[in-house]
């Protein structure tokens, strides 16, 4: 699945178009390598995007076939954000 896509469908983006920019600028990391839109991603993968100069880390867990519900949405991955980062959020 394009990972575009699958930031749209885990709901982390509002729109399939936020979530490519995101991707064209430099947002949307794996393994510390920068993401293209329609790099490919696949469920146990751990994805980073860069939010406000900070980190927040995702294991994607299952792909969705098709869009659902925001509540549904986050059982599609985990937030394996450090602490320390979560409290910087606030």
């Amino acid at each position: 699945m394009r990972v575009d896509l699958w930031l749209f469908q885990a709901r982390l983006f509002k729109s399939r178009t936020q979530a490519t920019t995101a991707c064209k600028e430099g947002k949307v990391y794996r393994s510390e390598r920068k993401l293209d839109a329609a790099d490919e991603v696949k469920a146990g993968e751990l994805i980073e995007l860069r939010e406000r100069g900070l980190y927040r880390s995702y294991r994607i867990l299952t792909l969705p076939l098709k869009n659902m519900s925001k509540e549904l949405s986050k059982t599609t991955y985990q937030d394996e954000t450090k602490e320390e980062v979560l409290l910087r959020y606030k």
